[in-house]
């Protein structure tokens, strides 16, 4: 720290002059924090001092060092994925294409990644990125390509390439514009038509039209996408591939006359896949739930339509594994509250797990009797402050330090376990603590 208020203003000029002398700089930015940030910036500091200030414990002075043209090259690729902007921004950054021309397989995983976010990052370097001959550095491009805020004119280009993989991630990008997918539409890739077939920007005239495609992935995927209209999964819905017809299943815009042939089969997958979808009728339900297969019973008693009378006789006769998976599946308020009064732990634990459950309940099996319900809501999401407070004093490591870990846990109270007698609490809240640093 500096001795005197007025000593930075004193300093502050000698700190950014060209003139100074190496020596003198490296003096100045020892001296104080607030003098290596201006050191930091000065392009005549010496290179070995910008690389000992590229690894400072102190935020802006990293971002300063990144910025500065003269920082050393592996300063700039290792400190710039924490500061993207100012290393697109540094001058010297294009120079260095000319001494490498393959910077890309020379810069950090996370740095790359962290360029690729950014609109001029993605137009600078994206292209690059993806014609490269190492498909670790194109994973890159297809992550970047699927995302909706790609640049277009970037898809554009791209659109025309060689590589497979960029032509489906193209395809899957949910921006993209039709007249890109229109020229992907009758790609010999079935990877390709496959991405276009579950693309909620897809046609439905393009959706009729794949219904019959070769492809029993793309096929698959037609029956998978919520623009397909009724028409269409009827006509899947025959399909030869029994994976196909199992999607077709669980749509929730299939007629009811297709669900209740489907729910007549023998095969037990189907009957399954048709208990998934969200639209079946309570008929149905209760039509289905006299098989004999758990499978299908569980997935009856977890659907939001099942009637609580027939839910309630399917827990009667179930096995605690059973009403767990009920447990952590249901989505019916009624039903969670009667299995939070299990007299099994393993089934108030999969309440605990639930993320549909009310927080009156997670107040509730706060208090519970067994450790691993209160370490489960102890990490829930859910889990209000007050409760987690509560729980910051359980007399068992694991919760109070799950406690420490759940993003609703106050200050105050992670102040409280930063101090806690056993080492792996006071490490998780002392981690939490640095976030609001």
């Amino acid at each position: 720290m500096l001795d005197f208020p007025d000593e930075l203003s004193e300093l502050e000029p000698e700190a950014k002059s060209e003139s100074t002398t190496a020596e003198r700089l490296v003096e100045l930015a020892r001296r104080s924090q607030e003098l290596a940030r201006i050191v930091a910036q000065n392009p005549y500091a010496p290179t070995h001092l910008l690389k000992e200030l590229g690894y400072s414990h102190d935020v802006l002075t990293r971002q300063a060092v990144v910025a500065n043209p003269n920082a050393p090259t592996d300063i700039l690729l290792n400190v710039g994925g924490e500061f993207p902007q100012q290393l697109l921004d540094n001058p010297v950054f294009g120079l260095l294409w000319l001494e490498n021309p393959d910077l890309v397989a020379a810069m950090p995983q996370r740095t790359l990644s962290r360029l690729l976010e950014s609109l001029r990052g993605q137009q600078e370097l994206l292209e690059i990125v993806a014609n490269h001959s190492s498909r670790s550095i194109r994973y890159h491009a297809y992550r970047v390509l699927r995302k909706p805020n790609c640049a277009i004119a970037c898809l554009e280009r791209l659109a025309g390439s060689e590589d497979g993989e960029v032509r489906s991630a193209i395809a899957d990008n949910p921006q993209t514009p039709l007249s890109i997918l229109e020229r992907l539409a009758d790609d010999p890739d079935d990877n390709v038509r496959r991405s276009i077939s579950r693309n909620s920007n897809t046609p439905v005239s393009w959706l009729i039209k794949f219904a019959n495609d070769r492809s029993d992935d793309v096929r698959a995927n037609t029956a998978r996408n919520p623009r397909t209209p009724a028409s269409v999964l009827e006509q899947l819905s025959r399909d030869r591939v029994q994976s196909v017809r199992y999607v077709v299943a669980r749509h929730p815009q299939t007629p009811l006359s297709v669900l209740e042939t489907l729910a007549a089969e023998p095969d037990v997958n189907m009957r399954c896949a048709v208990t998934q979808n969200p639209n079946l009728p309570v008929g149905v339900l209760e039509k289905l739930a006299q098989c004999s297969e758990t499978s299908i019973k569980r997935a009856i008693a977890s659907h939001p339509k099942a009637p609580i009378v027939l839910v309630r006789g399917l827990l009667y006769e179930g096995a605690k594994w059973f009403r767990g998976d009920v447990a952590r599946d249901s989505q019916s308020v009624e039903i969670l509250e009667r299995l939070a009064r299990d007299w099994e732990p393993w089934v108030r634990q999969g309440v605990a797990e639930n993320r549909h459950t009310p927080t009156i309940l997670l107040e509730k099996l706060s208090k519970d009797e067994t450790m691993e319900v209160r370490l489960k809501i102890a990490q829930h999401p859910n889990t209000p402050a007050t409760v987690l407070a509560c729980l910051a004093s359980d007399r068992y490591l694991k919760v109070r330090t799950e406690v420490a870990k759940n993003v609703n846990t106050e200050i105050e109270v992670l102040k409280g376990l930063a101090r806690d007698r056993i080492a792996p609490v006071r490490q998780a809240a002392q981690i939490r603590l640095q976030s609001f640093l």
